[in-house]
């Protein structure tokens, strides 16, 4: 059966698409040709993992897993799988409230000796925008191995994927979002078998 995005989640994933298309709107376009060739070579869509652990659904692209909420025991898999550093886009409100999360991320994370980056995103405060974009760009490239990229259940962390292989990665928002769906319709999936 074919599942489809709410249309919240979709007009979020298109709005920080548009925003990081603005960004970019005064760089020369590739040829059409290097488009093909970078999504040709790209990494193959994110993989379904079904490991114990992560809040609805984890997902791996090549060296960058993105999920739901990680609890403490996997972090120690995370760690165990090469993952270096750890990036949560959750709200420094969601992530204080010890009902949502129950345990001390950042502390946990440094306690493994891996480096955590928080990027809060959602919310009036802390609204999608290019600078969120890029400074997961810069985590990722400046990471020594793996790259977990979380959030509550993987939505904004596919939506941050997206844009992520958009402008740092020069796929074309057709082919990156199909990506991103995967990851989402992953959720959507896990809660509608609950």
């Amino acid at each position: 059966m074919t599942r489809f995005l709410p249309a919240a989640r979709w007009f979020t994933l298109w709005t920080l698409l548009l925003l990081v298309s603005a960004c970019d709107a005064r760089e020369a376009a590739a040829p059409p040709e290097a488009q093909e060739a970078v999504f040709e070579t790209s990494q193959p869509l994110p993989e379904r993992l079904e490991v114990e652990g992560f809040r609805e659904v984890v997902a791996r692209e090549g060296n960058v897993y993105i999920s739901g909420q990680p609890d403490r025991d996997a972090l120690d898999w995370l760690k165990a799988e090469g993952v270096t550093t750890v990036v949560n886009l959750r709200t420094q409100e969601e992530m204080d409230d010890r009902n949502r999360v129950p345990y001390d991320e950042a502390a946990a994370v440094d306690s493994l000796g891996l480096q955590y980056v928080h990027i809060p995103l959602g919310g009036t405060d802390t609204p999608y925008n290019p600078e969120a974009v890029t400074l997961f760009a810069e985590a990722v490239d400046g990471a020594e191995g793996k790259v977990l990229l979380h959030c509550t259940v993987a939505w904004r962390a596919s939506h941050m994927w997206v844009a992520y292989l958009v402008r740092h990665r020069g796929m074309e928002s057709r082919f990156s979002s199909i990506g991103g769906e995967r990851i989402s319709s992953a959720v959507t999936y896990s809660r509608a078998a609950s």
